[in-house]
């Protein structure tokens, strides 16, 4: 049996909607061996959803696709007779906007069109760009909300943690990123915020969000491998609690969600040059931040940029000048 077909017979007894944990656990039931991982049953749901925003990027799956995403990594089935698929554009200003500029590569420069051709345009243009919102934005299944670890966060809080999810979001489903991820980003750019310090990211130091497997507290309850202990995760320093979103993933109140991107090296220190991006009105101050990623390696970070301190001196770590 293979993942559809496993994911195939849990809708066919189900005729309401199923959340991605829900479907996992199902799937688990009926086969205790775990024959495939979570992210697998995952990406299989996003694959088979007709209407999912990511389902292009698994095209063998989408051609068999029999599942509605209804967002949140909530799913039921597809019904063909009332779920409408927008798969292209109809709207006459397309193609009016398409032969506008196969003429115009034939129009001498000096020959402008006319007032009333420009104004026929730009009210095409405005039409598509309607049309692409609409159809982005103005659905049930547009997912564009972070889980972000309490409310009354700042502006600029939630526009970075928004960012620091971008950095991470590649070839890994994006649910995840916003869900779990976002949690995590918020937490931490809040508190380098009130602590106007990076520290919080040197995996060195107790207190950091990025730590290797073998110094999460919960590893036991997560079953890690022994062999995967070396590697890092981002943690939050806040538990799970009554985070319903958290809680579809299987973590436990007690427990702190963690998070790992699927090319975190470069995604850490991605989002290390982010946070130190330094101010007009500062003079660039380096530091350098010992980082056990690679061996004997370190960062040039600059410690007055986000957190709005003045430009700080520069410090040194170990031996190595820079």
């Amino acid at each position: 049996m293979t993942c559809k077909e496993a994911i195939q017979e849990v809708f066919e007894t189900e005729n309401g909607e199923l959340s991605t944990g829900e479907v996992v656990s199902k799937i688990y039931e009926r086969h205790p061996d775990q024959p495939w991982k979570r992210s697998t049953i995952s990406a299989h749901l996003i694959g088979l959803s007709i209407n999912h925003s990511s389902s292009h990027h698994y095209p063998s799956m989408r051609r068999h696709a029999f599942l509605w995403s209804l967002g949140n990594g909530r799913f039921r089935r597809w019904n063909r007779e009332t779920d409408q698929v927008h798969e292209d554009a109809t709207s006459p200003a397309f193609s009016r906007i398409d032969e506008d500029i196969k003429t115009s590569e034939h129009r001498p420069y000096d020959q402008p069109r006319s007032l009333e051709k420009q104004s026929r345009t730009i009210r095409d243009i405005f039409e598509i760009t309607n049309f692409i919102d609409n159809s982005r934005w103005h659905t049930a299944t547009n997912y564009n909300l972070i889980n972000f670890y309490k409310e009354d966060l700042s502006n600029d809080t939630r526009l970075l943690t928004h960012w620091l999810c971008y950095i991470t979001d590649r070839q890994m489903e994006f649910e995840r990123i916003w869900d779990i991820g976002g949690f995590i980003f918020s937490d931490l750019v809040d508190q380098i915020k009130a602590t106007k310090s990076l520290q919080l990211l040197n995996p060195q130091t107790p207190s950091s969000f990025f730590v290797k497997r073998r110094d999460y507290l919960y590893k036991d309850q997560f079953k890690f491998k022994k062999e995967d202990y070396e590697k890092y995760l981002f943690v939050s320093h806040q538990k799970v609690s009554n985070n319903s979103i958290l809680l579809e993933y299987e973590f436990k109140e007690h427990t702190s969600p963690f998070f790992i991107s699927r090319y975190y090296p470069s995604d850490y220190l991605s989002i290390l040059y982010t946070l130190t991006m330094p101010r007009p009105d500062s003079r660039p101050a380096r530091a350098s931040v010992p980082m056990s990623l690679y061996a004997g390696g370190s960062c040039a970070i600059a410690t007055g940029a986000l957190m709005g301190s003045p430009p700080a001196r520069r410090v040194e770590v170990g031996s190595r000048a820079r």
